[in-house]
């Protein structure tokens, strides 16, 4: 199905009355966000339906919803949308597959049910967010400082970072917490780095978190 694209008003008002649908406690945790970028003045964009991409996806609009499945062959990144720095929202109400998933600085990543990334996901970026309603699946997230929450389970075979249940009331609840099964240490000696500085240096030199062999 094609795009819509609308003001930010009537996109902020379609996207509400969407959430406010979804079965709590993912409701809750979703509609706790304030979703308009800071200084954000252009349109918003919705798919309406199930949305696969051969390829890499960037979103159309710094406030993007997607009322269906996304299923990606390449990456989901929120970088550089519109020209901006960071500052971007994701909306997607289903579920996620992709190969590799970036989230930018300021920016949300708010998905209702799974999410499947099959190579690695990099979250570590100041003031970012990202939900998973469901189940949370990769076999390497950096996340460091910057937790997933999670409304199901996660899991993870490397990284360096957690994901944080989702409670009742739409909140994080610290005390039920998904760790990766190698520990930041063996995950450092995996990727051949000593901290997110060298990780990063890699990301933007490369397009890649993985070490060249």
């Amino acid at each position: 199905m094609p795009w819509a694209e609308m003001a930010t008003e009537a996109w902020v008002e379609t996207v509400s009355a969407e959430i406010v649908q979804l079965k709590d406690p993912v409701g809750l945790s979703l509609a706790r966000f304030e979703l308009l970028p800071r200084e954000f003045e252009g349109r918003g964009a919705i798919h309406y339906g199930t949305l696969r991409i051969d390829g890499d996806f960037v979103p159309p609009s710094q406030i993007t919803a997607i009322f269906g499945d996304l299923e990606v062959s390449g990456r989901i990144s929120t970088q550089g949308v519109d020209g901006a720095d960071g500052n971007t929202t994701l909306l997607v109400l289903g579920s996620v597959e992709s190969s590799t998933l970036v989230n930018d600085w300021s920016s949300l990543i708010l998905v209702s049910e799974d999410v499947v990334v099959r190579e690695w996901a990099l979250m570590d970026q100041e003031d970012s967010s990202f939900v998973a309603g469901a189940n949370f699946v990769t076999p390497l997230f950096l996340g460091y400082d910057i937790w997933a929450t999670v409304g199901g389970a996660a899991s993870m075979e490397a990284g360096i970072g957690y994901a944080v249940q989702i409670d009742m009331n739409g909140r994080e609840n610290f005390d039920h917490v998904f760790r990766p099964n190698l520990s930041k240490e063996e995950t450092e000696r995996m990727l051949r780095i000593s901290d997110s500085q060298q990780l990063f240096e890699r990301f933007y030199n490369t397009g890649t978190i993985l070490p060249s062999d």
